[in-house]
């Protein structure tokens, strides 16, 4: 049973090498009228064909470097944020001694008028009923002269 599985997996492997090798570097093909076209293949009748290079990708040694730099770089952001959150805390936690230790003064009224003799008590406006809301408060009216008295 073992060598069946053996003899599978060594025929696909060898069915497969066909395709891996009819793999091409991408061609680029530009015909008479200016349109480009990518493939594997040179498009026939067309006035200029470069083959278009492709860069390797990285190396394993690359990516495990690249890898130890971000952990790097997520450990000092954590101990940022946790030196960050200390000194918030800190920060609230003086804040909160120095309201507790501020002397406030209130003012105390007493029969309706104020604790403090300088406050002189001065009149609301009040606008008696019904009057014009579109005329401002305070004007005097303007002199205009009726229709009457012109003779219209």
């Amino acid at each position: 049973m073992n060598s069946k599985i053996s003899l599978l997996i060594c025929g696909l492997t060898l069915a497969s090498i066909p395709y891996c090798l009819q793999a091409e570097t991408p061609v680029k093909s530009v015909d008479q009228a200016g349109n480009v076209t990518y493939s594997d293949k040179p498009v026939v009748g067309a006035a200029s064909v470069s083959k278009v290079p492709i860069e390797p990708g990285p190396s394993g040694v690359e990516i495990d470097a690249a890898k130890q730099r971000a952990g790097e770089k997520i450990k000092r952001a954590d101990q940022a944020q946790v030196k960050r959150d200390a000194l918030t805390k800190a920060q609230e936690a003086e804040r909160k001694a120095e309201k507790s230790s501020r002397v406030t003064v209130e003012k105390v009224e007493a029969g309706g008028q104020s604790y403090y003799d300088n406050n002189r008590f001065v009149r609301p406006i009040v606008k008696p009923p019904g009057d014009r809301p579109d005329r401002p408060v305070g004007r005097p009216p303007v002199n205009r002269p009726s229709p009457r008295a012109t003779g219209r």
